[in-house]
């Protein structure tokens, strides 16, 4: 049986349904935010079936997208090239290009453009969440004017 992605809502509750019997559960997952989110699970049906716990609040589209970044919270004022990997209205991931030391919790302004209608640059500043290798997850710290540009792009 395939893994079934279950998102989790704002109270941290997930809704579980067999796929068997068709039994729902709503169940708290807040023990399992920033762990584990594959879960094993056991219907009174006595089927055992897994599931995928989803926390992203947005719609995250995977994408290839050129740009360029600078590191506000340093002495580093150039930019450098990257490549935004997926992006939601929330944040984004990106893989460095070129060399660049960025830690967690750095300010960066990021730069990529992506198409609608018309070419949408987006110029925006990001906090650094987190740091794998050579891949940066972000959080924009403000979108309010490109939010409408950027949400008809996601779900393009």
């Amino acid at each position: 049986m395939d893994l079934k992605t279950v998102h989790v809502d704002r109270e941290n509750f997930a809704t579980i349904s067999c796929p068997y019997c068709g039994v729902k559960k709503r169940v708290p997952a807040e023990k399992f935010k920033g762990q584990q989110h594959k879960l094993t699970v056991r219907c009174k049906c006595a089927n055992h079936f897994d599931v995928q716990l989803n926390f992203r609040r947005y719609y995250r589209k995977s994408v290839a997208l050129p740009g360029e970044i600078m590191i506000s919270s340093s002495n580093m004022s150039d930019w450098r090239k990257m490549e935004v990997c997926d992006l939601s209205r929330s944040g984004l991931r990106f893989k460095m290009l070129d060399f660049a030391v960025i830690k967690k919790d750095d300010i960066l302004r990021v730069r990529f453009s992506f198409e609608t209608k018309k070419t949408v640059l987006l110029d925006k500043e990001v906090v650094v969440n987190f740091v794998d290798g050579d891949f940066f997850g972000c959080e924009f710290t403000d979108l309010a004017k490109e939010e409408k540009e950027l949400g008809f792009f996601l779900f393009m």
